[in-house]
């Protein structure tokens, strides 16, 4: 009878690594948590447990943390070793990892995916061919043109700190990939830019946290680190994470007597407002060019940088051509891809692209939603009544309609004879069919789950999104005096653009 997946694993593979020095702290086991299924408004994980590779990693002298180079899939004893390691699978692995090797056995015999050359190869015999942990570590060196015996690149072999000990999976392979882009601009003697690209709520800012912890482990923060966003709320949860890392060597920037608050410490976390870079005034950069000079930091992290406008800001980066500069971003293959891409869209993907390059990595909505780190989406398709129907210039003038561009009432003189719902918050702002919808959308959030879960409201215009804004507001704040709650600040704001409201 011939073993299943657990059984092979247990008496045919694991022997056979240990044999090859895949031991002790060298050779780790990944599990991915089983799927999520959505529940109501909640949403629970699948009995069973997920999937369960093996993760090969080499080590470098006496290292605190094994570096990942490989996955091994194993399969049950009767399956072929090469099925299902198609090509796709294998670059997607090695993607999702970010690992340079993609391998599968059923205890026997194994194949492989080279993340480099793009090749398969196999089945091969796994006991005499599989490559030991110090054939593997060598392959690793050359195939990326990384020396491992160098100091620098103690940077990929450094631990995470204790206050997020236990990153995920692709968290840490985000980190990794950061780092191996770094060696590589160095070694090429070019500017270390990157672009890391993640669903939004799968953790950046931990990703962030733990990236300057390993850096500055590696000692490779001889000047401070700068956290930089477009937001409020992205400052407060930049610091929270960062303090927790760094105690009170994480400071938020701000004006004090004339003076920078975080002047002393390793780690300085501001908004582009507070340095001053969101105005078009030549005066409006004083605070970053009086308090922090030329070349000032050792590394800049920008979050959400598909957000940010290319404008005066960037002076914070011209300013620091050695620096690392690091890009997190959530949506930059959406923006680069949509077909409806407005100019100031393409521009801002344009320089993201031009500027950091392509991600070094990728993980989406969905890789997160198989994982199960993110619940599934549950869709309900709802639509205004009034939407099917046409209307009169009579019936659009008691509306009293606004602009969608200029925000100004419409004369009577510029309404057209007939409209149907396309002309709708793309050209005209009708007031009231704003607030129908938005009573319809606070209705559903307070019967699935209550008002204050996350949601995104798409708007066709920026001026469109205020409008929304501020009536989910009036909703929220109505709903709390009614249900005698502190309302949150920031309920609803606009995700577009610099200013501090989004």
């Amino acid at each position: 009878m011939s073993y299943n997946e657990q059984e092979t694993r247990y008496y045919l593979i694991d022997p056979v690594l240990r044999e090859k020095g895949y031991d002790d702290h060298s050779k780790l086991k990944l599990e991915t948590p089983a799927p999520v299924e959505a529940i109501g408004h909640k949403g629970r994980r699948r009995a069973g447990g997920g999937r369960t590779d093996y993760l090969l990693c080499v080590k470098a002298g006496d290292m605190p943390k094994p570096l990942p180079v490989g996955v091994l899939e194993a399969k049950k004893q009767s399956e072929d070793p090469l099925k299902g390691m198609q090509q796709a699978k294998g670059y997607s692995e090695c993607s999702r990892f970010s690992v340079q090797y993609v391998f599968a056995t059923n205890g026997h015999l194994y194949g492989e995916y080279d993340k480099t050359s793009g090749l398969q190869a196999g089945p091969h015999s796994l006991k005499e061919h599989f490559p030991s942990h110090d054939d593997l570590t060598v392959r690793y060196a050359k195939d990326t043109g990384i020396d491992l015996t160098k100091p620098e690149s103690a940077l990929l072999f450094m631990a995470d700190s204790p206050a997020y000990p236990k990153s995920r999976y692709y968290q840490d392979a985000a980190i990794r990939a950061c780092f191996e882009q770094i060696l590589i601009c160095e070694k090429n003697q070019i500017d270390s830019r990157v672009l890391l690209a993640l669903a939004t709520g799968a953790g950046k800012t931990v990703i962030a946290a733990n990236l300057l912890w390993r850096l500055h482990e590696a000692q490779r923060l001889p000047k401070p680190a700068l956290f930089l966003c477009d937001r409020d709320e992205l400052r407060e949860q930049g610091y929270n994470k960062l303090k927790a890392v760094f105690g009170d060597n994480a400071r938020i920037v701000t004006h004090s007597k004339g003076d920078n608050s975080a002047k002393n410490a390793r780690i300085h976390i501001a908004t582009y407002q507070t340095l001053g870079l969101d105005d078009e005034e030549n005066e409006s950069i004083s605070f970053l060019s009086k308090h922090y000079p030329i070349d000032a930091f050792s590394v800049i992290i920008i979050d959400e940088c598909h957000r940010s406008a290319w404008g005066r800001w960037s002076e914070v980066l011209s300013r620091n051509p050695n620096a690392i500069q690091i890009g997190l971003t959530a949506t930059p293959r959406q923006l680069r891809e949509a077909k409806t891409q407005n100019k100031e869209d393409a521009l801002i993907t344009a320089n993201n692209l031009k500027y950091f390059g392509e991600p070094v990595y990728e993980y989406n909505l969905i890789q997160a939603q198989e994982d199960g780190y993110l619940a599934a989406c549950e869709i309900v398709k709802r639509k205004a009544s009034i939407d099917g129907k046409t209307f009169t210039s009579e019936d659009v003038l008691k509306a009293k309609p606004i602009d969608a561009k200029s925000g100004r009432q419409i004369r009577q003189e510029e309404i057209k004879d007939q409209y149907t719902s396309r002309n709708f918050d793309s050209q005209l702002l009708m007031p009231e069919r704003i607030a129908a919808m938005c009573e319809d959308l606070f209705t559903q959030l307070c019967l699935h789950g209550g008002p204050e879960q996350k949601a995104i409201i798409f708007c066709t215009r920026e001026i469109h999104a205020d409008r929304v804004a501020m009536q989910m507001n009036n909703l929220y704040s109505l709903w709390c005096k009614q249900q005698n709650r502190t309302a949150k600040e920031h309920y609803a704001f606009k995700c577009m653009g610099t200013a501090n409201g989004g």
